[in-house]
């Protein structure tokens, strides 16, 4: 125990100087082979002394990295590379990578990080080979550690360990790793990296049933992979009765707003014929009495406002069709059956 609080050497106390500006405490301790909090203790002991300066807040990129890290991006260079080379934390490398890619800069860059373990090349054909020895410590640890653990264990990226362990008896995989491996599969994440970013919500949650948007959201984000479409917040059912309309080939005006006097609008779903009203209603949120026997106060108000808000745009000439959560996504052809009666 005496050894974890024993002094630095003088070469690491001049690393830490050195590098105090460029790195972060976690790559300093990596590169010295000590723990996190050691090396924050050494820095704040030479704080003290005046030896170091307070660590700046924010580290200014110049025009110079911005162009080194646009040109690296573009020929793919690993994560690894760019932090040697840039001399800067790899989690401030790929906020400036978001931000470039917000502004339509870097476009493809795969390169970057799962699950907080730097990996290149994701869905490369050539994976990193193992060997004998690293083959019998994952099969003798992957019973009691998790798929993190391993890999540090194995000196392998974490995508290396889950595709091998994927070739394994699942009896005898822990359960924390098994979760890690059962939480996208390889054809799933495949999918997310090649259309997360192009293809429509609908067409994703279509092709991954099993997992919430905000999962997939945050594996793509795990890939480097963002969306910035604005659709991302409609809720599901709302999309599908759009693709059930463009399938039936009906125009149609989306959330259309509706003055009922000088000031005040409704905002609907859809609108048909200039004079049919769609409304989707949430078998939760707008209180289906199958589902919500007995509302409390704030949702008996809600059920309120939809009734004044229906007779309101009905006194006004429109007909306001209600088409149902359930009703939706458990019966397509009566769905479209119902839309298609009121616009003829």
């Amino acid at each position: 125990m005496l050894g974890r609080y024993k002094d630095l050497n003088a070469e690491q106390i001049d690393f830490i100087i050195k590098n105090h500006n460029t790195m972060h405490y976690k790559e300093i301790a990596k590169v010295l082979d000590l723990s996190v909090a050691k090396v924050v203790a050494q820095t704040q002991k030479l704080q003290k002394q005046g030896v170091l300066g307070k660590k700046p807040l924010r580290r200014t990129w110049t025009q110079e990295q911005e162009n080194l890290l646009l040109q690296m991006t573009q020929e793919n260079v690993p994560m690894s590379e760019i932090t040697k080379t840039l001399q800067k934390p790899s989690v401030a490398i790929l906020a400036k990578i978001k931000q470039m890619r917000k502004h339509g800069l870097i476009k493809n860059y795969t390169a970057t990080c799962l699950d907080k373990y730097e990996f290149e090349g994701v869905f490369s054909s050539e994976l990193k080979k193992w060997t004998k020895k690293e083959k019998t410590i994952l099969l003798n640890n992957c019973k009691t550690k998790t798929a993190k653990f391993l890999a540090t264990l194995t000196n392998h990226s974490m995508y290396d360990v889950i595709c091998e362990l994927r070739k394994l008896d699942t009896n005898i995989i822990n359960h924390n790793t098994l979760r890690t491996l059962q939480a996208f599969s390889y054809q799933e994440d495949l999918y997310i990296v090649q259309n997360i970013e192009n293809a429509t919500r609908l067409e994703i949650e279509k092709r991954l049933p099993n997992h919430p948007w905000k999962c997939i959201l945050h594996r793509g984000r795990m890939f480097g992979k963002f969306r910035t479409e604005c659709n991302d917040k409609v809720p599901y059912d709302e999309l599908v009765v759009e693709q059930y309309l463009k399938e039936l080939k009906i125009p149609y005006q989306r959330q259309k707003r509706i003055y009922y006097n000088a000031k005040n609008f409704y905002i609907i779903d859809f609108l048909i014929n200039n004079n049919v009203v769609i409304e989707v209603q949430g078998k939760y949120w707008h209180c289906h009495p199958k589902y919500v026997p007995h509302p409390n106060k704030k949702q008996q108000e809600r059920i309120s406002h939809d009734i004044e808000k229906r007779d309101n745009l009905q006194k006004m000439g429109y007909v306001v069709v209600w088409l149902w959560e359930h009703e939706i996504l458990q019966d397509e052809q009566a769905c479209k059956q119902k839309i298609l009666s009121f616009a003829s």
